[in-house]
């Protein structure tokens, strides 16, 4: 669904997009109409209908359905309406925050609660629960997921500026103050690791190698090993479609470690 409605919202500007027009990143030059086709089934086999099979077994299917709603109504209004910053961001971060909050509805069996709540922990101090999670998860999720965004963002920086496409970092003048921004958001979320790490212990070894590779990888691709010719700049497809698979495993992993 989320990429779905994103390839139909973008579907002119991926026109000029040297990494779209594969399975990975998407169609490239398809009609409205073919994208419709493809969309619509889609979203009903793959979203509406697992979750109706969930709502309908737990017996509370009216929740299950107003998360569909609001999933539906985020993609379109980050899609089609969204304009300033603040909005896209804000958008992204409500979109995944009701993924743990639909993975706490399964995993605990409190369907249609929040599970908002305020504990004290083993060393006396308060913290706040939501969908299962303290707020130590939310702040390093917030900052997985700005850095995310912006990283995506920043592969398509070249085409969204030749087509006049707005978003957080096309606004920036220069790509390389664009690229600075997003290894900022990448070295707090890196320190943010390294202090729960520190404090929590071996629970957040994963999410630290996660943080600290993504520094890693994204230092070397855009500082230490950028594309330097026209033609590499014009065909980075390939590459791309391989870095998303290995990003696409770790993330998976990292989910898989969470929970």
């Amino acid at each position: 669904m989320v990429y779905g409605i994103n390839d139909a919202s973008d579907r002119r500007n991926d026109l000029d997009n040297d990494r779209k027009g594969n399975f990975l990143f998407g169609p490239k030059g398809w009609s409205r109409n073919r994208l419709t086709r493809v969309l619509v089934p889609g979203m009903l086999v793959g979203t509406f209908l697992p979750l109706f099979y969930w709502g309908w077994t737990s017996h509370c299917l009216l929740p299950y359905m107003i998360w569909f709603l609001v999933a539906v109504l985020v993609n379109y209004w980050y899609n089609f309406q969204a304009s300033a910053p603040w909005t896209t961001l804000g958008l992204v971060w409500i979109g995944y925050a009701s993924v743990t909050l639909l993975s706490y509805w399964r995993h605990s069996g409190n369907h249609g609660e929040f599970g908002i709540r305020l504990d004290d922990d083993t060393n006396n101090s308060h913290k706040w629960y939501m969908a299962g999670c303290n707020q130590d998860y939310w702040m390093h999720l917030s900052l997985l997921l700005v850095r995310s965004q912006l990283w995506t963002e920043l592969l398509d920086y070249d085409s969204d500026r030749r087509m006049n496409k707005w978003t957080t970092l096309s606004r920036l003048p220069t790509k390389a103050m664009a690229r600075q921004v997003v290894l900022a958001v990448l070295v707090t979320e890196a320190i943010w690791s390294v202090r729960q790490y520190q404090q929590e212990g071996s629970d957040w070894s994963t999410l630290l190698a996660f943080s600290c590779m993504g520094v890693i990888l994204f230092g070397t691709l855009e500082f230490v090993l950028p594309p330097t010719t026209k033609q590499q700049q014009a065909a980075p497809a390939v590459d791309l479609v391989w870095l998303a698979m290995m990003q696409n495993a770790g993330g998976i992993y990292l989910l898989h470690d969470c929970w």
